[in-house]
Protein backbone atom coordinates (compact mmCIF):
# COMPACT_ATOMS: atom_id res chain seq x y z
CA UNK A 1 0.00 0.00 0.00
CA UNK A 2 1.08 3.03 -0.77
CA UNK A 3 0.22 6.03 2.04
CA UNK A 4 -0.22 9.39 0.88
CA UNK A 5 1.83 11.82 3.64
CA UNK A 6 -1.44 14.24 3.96
CA UNK A 7 -3.70 11.39 4.82
CA UNK A 8 -2.28 10.01 7.79
CA UNK A 9 -3.79 10.26 10.93
CA UNK A 10 -1.71 13.42 11.88
CA UNK A 11 -3.96 15.07 14.44
CA UNK A 12 -3.71 13.73 18.20
CA UNK A 13 -0.39 11.58 17.34
CA UNK A 14 2.37 11.43 19.29
CA UNK A 15 5.78 12.90 18.36
CA UNK A 16 8.06 10.20 20.05
CA UNK A 17 11.42 11.23 18.51
CA UNK A 18 12.98 12.61 16.30
CA UNK A 19 16.59 11.12 14.55
CA UNK A 20 19.43 12.63 12.14
CA UNK A 21 21.40 10.34 9.90
CA UNK A 22 24.09 11.84 8.36
CA UNK A 23 26.18 8.33 9.02
CA UNK A 24 26.82 8.46 5.12
CA UNK A 25 26.90 12.52 4.01
CA UNK A 26 25.31 13.17 1.19
CA UNK A 27 24.51 9.60 0.34
CA UNK A 28 21.80 8.75 2.82
CA UNK A 29 21.19 11.91 4.25
CA UNK A 30 17.46 11.12 6.74
CA UNK A 31 15.34 12.35 9.35
CA UNK A 32 12.93 9.59 11.01
CA UNK A 33 10.37 10.44 13.43
CA UNK A 34 8.92 7.91 15.79
CA UNK A 35 4.60 8.13 15.55
CA UNK A 36 2.40 6.91 17.89
CA UNK A 37 -1.28 7.20 16.26
CA UNK A 38 -4.56 7.66 17.75
CA UNK A 39 -4.95 3.70 17.70
CA UNK A 40 -1.57 3.17 19.91
CA UNK A 41 -0.12 2.05 17.02
CA UNK A 42 3.51 2.65 16.86
CA UNK A 43 5.64 3.98 13.09
CA UNK A 44 8.74 5.20 12.14
CA UNK A 45 8.27 7.86 9.43
CA UNK A 46 11.83 8.05 7.55
CA UNK A 47 12.36 11.04 5.11
CA UNK A 48 15.09 10.28 2.70
CA UNK A 49 17.30 12.19 0.75
CA UNK A 50 17.25 15.44 2.30
CA UNK A 51 18.00 18.59 1.57
CA UNK A 52 17.38 20.88 4.36
CA UNK A 53 15.97 20.57 7.81
CA UNK A 54 13.96 23.48 9.88
CA UNK A 55 12.65 22.84 13.61
CA UNK A 56 11.77 25.10 15.86
CA UNK A 57 10.60 23.40 19.39
CA UNK A 58 9.69 24.89 22.55
CA UNK A 59 10.58 22.00 25.96
CA UNK A 60 9.76 22.21 28.92
CA UNK A 61 6.23 21.10 28.95
CA UNK A 62 5.42 17.69 31.24
CA UNK A 63 3.05 16.52 28.47
CA UNK A 64 3.07 14.36 25.63
CA UNK A 65 3.71 16.59 22.70
CA UNK A 66 1.06 15.48 20.34
CA UNK A 67 0.39 16.58 16.63
CA UNK A 68 -1.96 19.28 15.65
CA UNK A 69 -1.36 19.11 12.32
CA UNK A 70 0.82 17.99 9.28
CA UNK A 71 1.27 17.74 5.66
CA UNK A 72 3.21 17.64 2.33
CA UNK A 73 2.94 21.49 1.21
CA UNK A 74 3.16 23.16 -2.25
CA UNK A 75 4.77 25.87 -0.98
CA UNK A 76 6.75 27.43 -3.93
CA UNK A 77 8.62 30.07 -2.74
CA UNK A 78 10.30 28.41 0.36
CA UNK A 79 10.98 25.32 -2.18
CA UNK A 80 12.13 27.81 -4.51
CA UNK A 81 14.86 29.02 -2.30
CA UNK A 82 16.26 25.23 -1.34
CA UNK A 83 16.20 24.44 -5.18
CA UNK A 84 18.01 27.65 -5.92
CA UNK A 85 20.76 27.02 -3.04
CA UNK A 86 21.47 23.38 -4.37
CA UNK A 87 21.21 24.91 -8.35
CA UNK A 88 24.44 26.93 -7.77
CA UNK A 89 26.60 23.61 -6.48
CA UNK A 90 24.84 22.19 -9.74
CA UNK A 91 22.20 19.38 -8.10
CA UNK A 92 18.81 19.58 -9.73
CA UNK A 93 15.88 19.12 -7.46
CA UNK A 94 12.92 19.32 -9.36
CA UNK A 95 11.00 16.60 -7.49
CA UNK A 96 12.37 18.03 -3.88
CA UNK A 97 9.30 18.13 -1.41
CA UNK A 98 8.32 20.02 1.68
CA UNK A 99 6.98 18.60 4.84
CA UNK A 100 5.73 20.34 7.82
CA UNK A 101 4.71 19.03 11.02
CA UNK A 102 3.02 21.54 13.79
CA UNK A 103 2.36 20.24 17.30
CA UNK A 104 -0.08 20.96 19.59
CA UNK A 105 1.59 20.89 23.17
CA UNK A 106 4.54 23.02 22.19
CA UNK A 107 4.05 25.15 19.12
CA UNK A 108 7.20 23.71 17.75
CA UNK A 109 7.18 23.39 14.00
CA UNK A 110 9.25 21.32 11.69
CA UNK A 111 9.80 21.83 8.52
CA UNK A 112 12.00 18.73 6.40
CA UNK A 113 12.86 19.01 2.89
CA UNK A 114 13.22 16.05 0.97
CA UNK A 115 13.07 13.85 -2.23
CA UNK A 116 10.66 11.66 -0.38
CA UNK A 117 9.54 9.48 2.55
CA UNK A 118 8.72 5.76 3.39
CA UNK A 119 6.78 4.87 6.63
CA UNK A 120 6.71 1.71 8.31
CA UNK A 121 4.50 0.00 9.52
CA UNK A 122 1.95 1.74 7.83
CA UNK A 123 -0.95 2.83 10.24
CA UNK A 124 -4.42 1.85 9.46
CA UNK A 125 -6.01 5.05 7.70
CA UNK A 126 -9.96 4.21 7.92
Amino acid sequence: MNVEFNNLPWHDAELLSIEIDRSSPGKNDSISLLIKWPDKIQSEIIFTDCYGFNAKMNFGFICDETILKASMINDQEKLYRVKQDWKTMGVDLKELKYFEIETNTTASLLAIYALDFRIKPEPDIN
